[in-house]
C-alpha cells in the first residue's frame, strides 16, 4: 500500500509518508517522498515503473527551481508522457501529489492523463488509506493551517499514517516525514521521538477513556 499526506501549518507544511512497496510478492523498504527544489517535496501512489520514470524525467527539468504555480503546465505534461514512453501492457496508474510553501502551503496532484488540481492551505492524502486518513483528519481541520506549527504537524501525520497503515494493512514503522520551508527530510532520530509521542498520545487517550468509563 501507500499513504502519503500532505498537512498545512502556520509555519509551513508537512508531508509524510508510509516506508514499505510491494514488489510482486516481497514487500521492501523505500522513500516514497523525493525533493524537488527548497520549497517543494512529492510523492506518488501507484505503479512503480511509472513513478520511477516520472522521477527520472523530473530530475531532467532544467526549470525545476520555479513554483508549482509555473511548473504546472509542465509536470502536467510529463506524466502522460512518461506513461506512452513505458511498454505496452495492462494500464498504467498513479497519482502525483506536489506541495510547496512560499508564503502559504500549495499542493498540486496530477493525474496519469496530465489532468491536475492545484489546492491551497488545506490538508490532503493520496494512495489506498486514503478514506480512512481523512476521517482521522476531521477532527483537526479546524486547527489548520493557524493553529498549528510545523512540529505539531509532523507529530498529527506521524500519527495519522501509523495508525492507517496498522488498521488497514496490519504493518508498522518505517514513516517518512519531511517538512518545508526549506525542505528537510526529518532524521532517523527526530522520527523516533514523533513515534514515542504519538505512542504516549495513544496511551493517555486509552487512560482517559477508562477513567471516564470508572467515574
Amino acid at each position: 500500500m501507500t499513504l502519503i499526506l500532505v498537512i498545512p501549518s502556520k509555519e509551513g507544511l508537512v508531508m509524510a509518508s508510509d516506508g514499505q512497496v510491494t514488489l510482486r510478492e516481497v514487500k521492501t523498504r523505500a522513500k516514497k517522498i523525493k525533493k524537488l527544489n527548497e520549497n517543494c517535496v512529492w510523492g506518488a501512489a501507484g505503479d512503480l515503473p511509472l513513478i520511477q520514470l516520472v522521477e527520472g524525467s523530473i530530475a531532467e527539468l532544467s526549470n525545476k527551481e520555479r513554483n508549482l504555480q509555473n511548473l504546472r503546465k509542465d509536470l502536467s505534461e510529463l506524466v502522460p508522457q512518461c506513461v506512452k514512453n513505458l511498454p505496452q501492457g495492462p494500464p498504467y496508474d498513479a497519482t502525483f501529489i506536489f506541495a510547496e510553501h512560499e508564503t502559504f502551503a500549495r499542493i498540486l496532484i496530477v493525474d496519469v492523463h496530465g489532468l491536475s488540481i492545484m489546492l491551497e492551505d488545506v490538508p490532503f492524502a493520496i494512495g489506498s488509506g486514503t478514506l480512512f486518513a481523512f476521517t482521522l483528519f476531521q477532527k483537526y481541520l479546524d486547527l489548520m493551517p493557524a493553529g498549528i506549527d510545523n512540529r505539531l504537524a509532523a507529530v498529527l501525520a506521524y500519527g495519522i499514517i501509523a495508525e492507517t497503515i496498522e488498521v488497514t494493512e496490519g504493518v508498522g514503522p518505517p514513516i517518512d516525514v519531511w517538512q518545508l520551508p526549506p525542505a528537510e527530510n526529518l532524521t532517523k532520530e527526530q522520527l523516533t521521538g514523533l513515534e514515542d509521542t504519538c505512542t504516549g498520545l495513544r496511551e493517555a487517550e486509552i487512560e482517559m477513556f477508562l477513567k471516564a468509563v470508572k467515574s
